[in-house]
């Protein structure tokens, strides 16, 4: 039979579709998944992940690796994911830093948030509080305003790390109130809410999981949360929104995010499974006693999570005026 160059291209084509076929005929995934980290071992987010991976195994066939790559601020895990393969083999759990504010104060992170990602769910979210020490003559938080703008330049707030949302929520706050409160930052919440806990300083602004065992104990008094709604662990303490301040809203969340090129396919099923292992009840109790917040997300909206927070945290920055060599 002569093959005319019409029957060719339909030939090619044909040919075409069916090594595409071929290529999705082994459904993902094959072989184990890994998913790296900013932080090390032991971590709240290495916790989370090994206790996700439990169920992604039983669900998929295959293990979910928790590999730590901590340092920089999550630059390293970040500029590590993205330059892997966009396979959906090798993914990251993303924080605000990574996601949102690296970009905007480092010269040179190693990677793109915008251009070298393709995000697929939010895991879930801190609230963030103002938290003072039980000895501050202070019980609201128009008291705290009040009592600050009395000392300009004399209360401090810790937060865990200069350039974080830790930092930058303290300078909203400050620059929404009118107060000039000093800041003090630390390498992590523990010395922070260490040294508040001793009185080295007045205040701080730390996701509520970090400082609840210490509030309920009275040694912490939690004035004001940074949140669209109430939290079930503290629902006398009003949020800021409720205060007066509705752009005071923060969060220190995590996120499912994959090398962008990443195939649709892949996201989906990614999508899909880590949105079924976060409804178990198991896993949700475990989380939420952790002082993890679960909600459901489609990726169109984590995608406008991020945009929202890397406006947030873009006016903070301006704001501070804030630079890596301070």
């Amino acid at each position: 039979m002569k093959i005319t160059g019409k029957l060719f291209g339909m030939l090619v084509c044909a040919g075409l579709g069916l090594s595409s076929l071929n290529a999705w005929a082994n459904p993902y995934p094959t072989k184990p998944v890994k998913i790296v980290i900013g932080f090390g071992t032991g971590s709240a987010i290495d916790n989370t992940m090994r206790l996700i991976g439990e169920k992604f195994q039983a669900m998929s066939g295959q293990p979910l690796i928790v590999e730590p790559h901590p340092g920089a601020a999550g630059n390293l895990a970040a500029e590590y994911l993205a330059r892997s393969r966009p396979d959906g083999y090798t993914l990251l759990s993303g924080s605000v830093g990574m996601m949102t504010i690296n970009n905007l104060i480092y010269p040179d992170p190693g990677y793109s948030a915008e251009k070298d990602f393709a995000p697929i769910l939010r895991i879930s979210r801190q609230h963030m509080v103002l938290a003072v020490n039980k000895n501050l003559p202070v019980n609201s938080f128009a008291e705290f305003i009040a009592y600050s703008k009395s000392r300009p330049g004399k209360v401090s707030y810790a937060s865990f790390g200069a350039g974080t949302e830790s930092h930058f929520l303290g300078v909203l706050v400050s620059e929404e109130t009118g107060t000039k409160m000093v800041h003090v930052p630390y390498k992590g919440s523990l010395p922070a809410v260490t040294d508040l806990l001793g009185g080295h300083v007045d205040s701080a602004y730390m996701p509520f999981a970090t400082v609840k065992a210490h509030v309920d104990a009275g040694r912490l008094k939690i004035l004001g949360i940074a949140s669209d709604k109430r939290t079930s662990f503290a629902p006398d303490v009003p949020t800021f929104r409720e205060l007066g301040y509705p752009s005071l809203e923060a969060y220190a969340w995590s996120g499912l995010v994959a090398p962008v090129g990443t195939p649709a396919e892949v996201q989906s099923y990614l999508h899909n499974t880590f949105s079924k292992i976060l409804t178990m009840p198991d896993i949700r109790d475990k989380l939420t006693s952790m002082g993890h917040e679960i909600e459901a997300n489609t990726t169109d909206q984590f995608k406008q999570i991020i945009e929202t927070d890397r406006q947030r945290w873009k006016k903070a920055i301006e704001v501070s005026g804030f630079t890596l060599d301070k």
